[in-house]
């Protein structure tokens, strides 16, 4: 009797003694594809995860993988752009920001993914960990959490995969050199499917070796084993068997490393209303009081703060409390050796990664993390203090016109441009697999660094858009000016096109989000929404001409534009 109430006094004491932001968690995920979430919202969040960073530049059936493992950058945050003003007012409201790398679109473990953008980062490790401590602080995040969600054995699930121990090698070295890499106030964590998570499993194995360096795991109880409507009941012990592994053979009894994991509307089958959620969370404080606290897929989903309101109410007596604990404010980095505190700060302040030799960016792609990687004859132009793009020249207004670039050698070979991607939203994901749990919403995002995209964690997926036609030769138009552009190559549907307003698609729009920003589409839905494609006075056109070398293969487009076969630019038609 006396030890048992040893160890009441003992819980009692962790739970009421200042752990609020380690038992009260109420973690979001946030599509940084979708509408930035509102104050309402975030009212309740103590975490946003911002998904996803990723490699890969989208296109349908199958993501175009950067063999180099080069990240995208700046991530976005919301609306498809980076928004570090609201990075910093959530921070200043006390909740932590963090970069989630991964999603299903960099690699799916079911019959219905052909996507394995993974692999190319295997053995890469150093230069992934540099990426990403490289943007964590450029861009303010208050860490990393990794959103695995591919094969880690060989022949798993019945696939061809034969990397397992190279998959297992990269889990294990990238959360332990993130750890060592980050100051010790950034947060390094795993959000795995529940089905990768069951004991003996490999990616089970490598979480438990890197338990010590995790602060908490954040398994997807909508992907897999669990249901989380019928979860700790009498008549379904799943999940608490495997919620009673991880906290005590992973995490040695420590069950506020674990948060449970929801997902709102995206799942199909999983899906968990805020009430039903509330009678989950009770269920499981009956066997873990100290618990982890939850995490949800997606903000966007959150209506008005409802759901995260109502789970964080029954939160707030994980351990004895009524009413939720406000999270505790972030503690600044400690400044490292003989330079500034870790704090946001502009590209040229934080370290560059250098990438592995041969990474090459494509021409228009952004640079801002690998300024090295720009093709021949182009140079890494910086705009302003958030991005830079591989460009032929300085654009007046842009930064780098008060800097000294390396002028730009002859190219050699022509070099198309690849198009920026917008992620893909719940809508055109790719459908659910039939093998395995609903998969979140693919986001898509370049293959090489570009200004906006990412993809989610596996949940329900349906078809992507089609893709973009390719161009085709034609015969020039024998009446009227053409406009004179630089298009190497047609941009598609969500392709970024701020440097080439002209080159989109036929049937699509060169729509402005920003003043730094314009994406390829058929409508638009935020942002400014100003064509950029229509320049109407001929003075204008001109003034473009002259700025654009004249090329011999010059193919009618659309809308009096001229498709240039050899890359340079096209002169007037007559």
């Amino acid at each position: 009797m006396r030890r048992m109430l040893s160890v009441v006094l003992v819980l009692l004491m962790l739970c009421q003694g200042g752990m609020g932001s380690e038992t009260d968690r109420m973690i979001a995920y946030v599509g940084n594809w979708q509408p930035c979430p509102t104050s309402e919202q975030t009212a309740s969040y103590t975490e946003l995860l911002i998904a996803f960073a990723v490699t890969y530049q989208w296109s349908p059936g199958k993501n175009i993988c950067n063999t180099q493992c080069v990240i995208g950058s700046p991530v976005p945050i919301c609306n498809n752009q980076p928004n570090a003003a609201l990075v910093s007012k959530w921070q200043s409201e006390g909740k932590k920001v963090i970069l989630s790398f991964g999603g299903a679109g960099m690699g799916g473990s079911w019959a219905s993914s052909n996507d394995d953008c993974w692999e190319h980062c295997f053995g890469k490790e150093d230069f992934v960990v540099d990426q990403l401590v490289n943007i964590v602080s450029v861009q303010g995040f208050d860490g990393v959490d990794i959103d695995y969600e591919y094969y880690y054995e060989n022949g798993q699930k019945g696939s061809s995969f034969s990397k397992g121990a190279e998959a297992q090698k990269f889990l294990r070295e990238v959360t332990q050199k993130l750890r060592s890499r980050l100051p010790s106030n950034k947060i390094v964590s795993h959000a795995p499917m529940d089905s990768d998570m069951v004991k003996g499993t490999g990616y089970y194995n490598v979480i438990k070796s890197v338990a010590g360096d995790l602060d908490f795991l954040m398994p997807q109880y909508y992907n897999g084993v669990v249901r989380p409507a019928s979860a700790f009941t009498a008549n379904d012990q799943t999940a608490l068997t495997h919620f009673t592994d991880l906290v005590d053979d992973v995490f040695s009894g420590d069950a506020t490393k674990v948060t449970f994991g929801f997902c709102i509307s995206d799942c199909p089958g999983y899906n968990t209303q805020s009430s039903t959620a509330v009678q989950v969370v009770q269920r499981m404080k009956t066997h873990f009081p100290c618990n982890g606290g939850v995490f949800f897929w997606v903000a966007t989903h959150d209506t008005q703060g409802q759901w995260s309101r109502t789970v964080a109410a029954e939160l707030g007596s994980n351990c004895g409390n009524t009413t939720p604990k406000p999270p505790t404010p972030p503690t600044p980095s400690p400044p490292p050796t003989a330079s500034p505190p870790q704090t946001p700060r502009p590209p040229t302040l934080a370290p560059t990664p250098k990438p592995p030799s041969g990474v090459t960016c494509q021409i228009w792609n952004s640079c801002g993390a690998t300024p090295d990687c720009c093709p021949t004859g182009t140079s890494c132009y910086k705009q302003d203090q958030h991005y830079a793009q591989c460009r032929p020249s300085c654009p007046s207004g842009w930064l780098c016109n008060s800097q000294t670039p390396t002028p730009p050698t002859p190219p050699t070979t022509p070099r198309p441009p690849a198009p920026t991607p917008k992620p893909a939203s719940p809508t055109n994901a790719p459908p659910k697999p039939t093998d395995a749990p609903t998969p979140k919403p693919q986001t898509p995002k370049p293959a090489t660094p570009t200004p906006p995209p990412p993809v989610p964690t596996p949940k329900p997926e349906t078809p992507k858009p089609p893709p973009a036609p390719t161009p085709k030769p034609q015969t020039p138009s024998p009446g009227g000016k053409v406009g004179i552009h630089l298009c190497s190559s047609r941009i598609g549907n969500w392709g970024g096109c701020s440097a080439a307003p002209y080159c989109c698609d036929d049937g699509l729009t060169c729509f402005e989000q920003s003043e730094w920003y314009a994406q390829c589409g058929t409508t638009c839905t935020s942002g400014t929404c100003r064509d950029l494609g229509q320049l109407k006075d001929a003075t204008e056109l001109g003034q473009l001409g002259q700025e654009a070398p004249v090329c011999q293969s010059c193919l009618p487009w659309q809308n009096n534009d001229a498709y240039c076969t050899d890359g340079s630019g096209c002169g007037n038609i007559p």
